[in-house]
């Protein structure tokens, strides 16, 4: 069985792209290879199906995002990516354009795979229209995902279309985003409505943090306005911006599981280090820096750019953004 008699076609350029990729143009796929394809496939994996995570997941798995951080366990993988494909409904609307979801197999093994898929995920922050927090907008972005995963229990009872059974098991997801998206997404909180929803939240539903704080309502708004979007301490070995420190962004995105039911979360939403109840210190100076280079190789992060390029179009920033009218 051949993949690429199953993929739509794909045609673009591959000159940004170090290496070429099964099932990539140009390239051909191995037995393995197209068994790790097909395992996914037949597996009806969907990462917006947060309900149906205990199908794919390990319960040890965890995703990891050079920005934000790590999230270990499968209450923490459904929390995280609850809020990353706009389910918990928070903030933005989320979407995947339409045949944009492109598979790229990286290691295939017996039973076991590590797949990258690079995709265009648009987040409409004019949504959800009655609760606006943001300045609104739209943003467009290439984001990479590369799942390791190991597969099992394989039937292929036709091709055209594939059909059949199998099943997965997901370790570890990693997340790649463009630069200066987690910069564009935390200044779009810089409003009145956002910090107006931190300090009532904390207030009426993480009391213990607020008294740790000391504050009133005008004490806690103040402490927002003066916090900056991304972290303020700059990564010694490249310029950052993260959500891991004393920012706005680390907050917002706290503050969507506290607002989500997890009260977890409240002690990541405070002016000052407070410990949660794991005894983790999160959104504070001094939290470590992780770059992408950290968590990806040189040819896949080029695959990123590659794709993101020559095939979905965008400049070399990986991401457009149309502000609100």
């Amino acid at each position: 069985m051949k993949w690429m008699t199953i993929l739509a076609p794909l045609v673009f350029s591959l000159q940004a792209v170090s290496a070429q990729r099964c099932p990539l143009p140009g390239s051909s796929c191995s037995q393995l290879e197209n068994a790790c394809l097909a395992a996914l496939q037949l597996s009806e994996f969907n990462p917006a199906d947060i309900e149906n995570y205990h199908r794919w997941w390990s319960p040890d798995g965890f995703v990891v995002v050079a920005e934000t951080g790590t999230y270990e366990g499968m209450d923490s993988v459904k929390e995280y990516m609850s809020y990353g494909t706009g389910n918990n409904g928070v903030y933005f609307a989320w979407s995947m354009e339409e045949g944009s979801r492109v598979p790229i197999v990286l290691s295939a093994g017996v039973g076991d795979c590590e797949v990258a898929f690079v995709s265009t995920f648009v987040y409409d922050f004019n949504e959800p229209a009655e609760e606006q927090y943001t300045k609104g907008g739209k943003i467009s972005a290439t984001v990479m995902g590369i799942y390791k995963f190991s597969y099992s229990d394989l039937i292929i009872t036709g091709t055209e279309p594939l059909t059949g059974s199998a099943n997965i098991v997901i370790e570890k997801l990693r997340g790649f985003y463009p630069k200066t998206f987690w910069k564009i997404v935390a200044e779009l909180f810089d409003t009145k409505a956002f910090k107006k929803l931190l300090c009532k939240t904390m207030r009426k539903s993480c009391r213990s943090v607020w008294n740790g704080n000391d504050y009133c309502p005008r004490d806690c708004k103040a402490d927002l306005r003066a916090m900056p979007p991304t972290d303020k301490y700059a990564n010694p070995r490249k310029e950052t911006f993260d959500w891991r420190g004393t920012s706005i962004g680390c907050r917002q995105l706290h503050l969507a599981f506290v607002v989500d039911g997890n009260p977890k979360h409240c002690a990541h939403i405070s002016g000052i280090p407070m410990r949660d109840s794991d005894g983790v210190i999160k959104c504070q100076d001094g939290n470590s820096q992780v770059l992408p280079e950290d968590l990806f190789s040189t040819e896949e992060l080029s695959l990123a750019y590659g794709i993101g390029q020559n095939f979905l179009g965008f400049d070399s920033t990986l991401l457009s953004y149309e502000p609100a009218l």
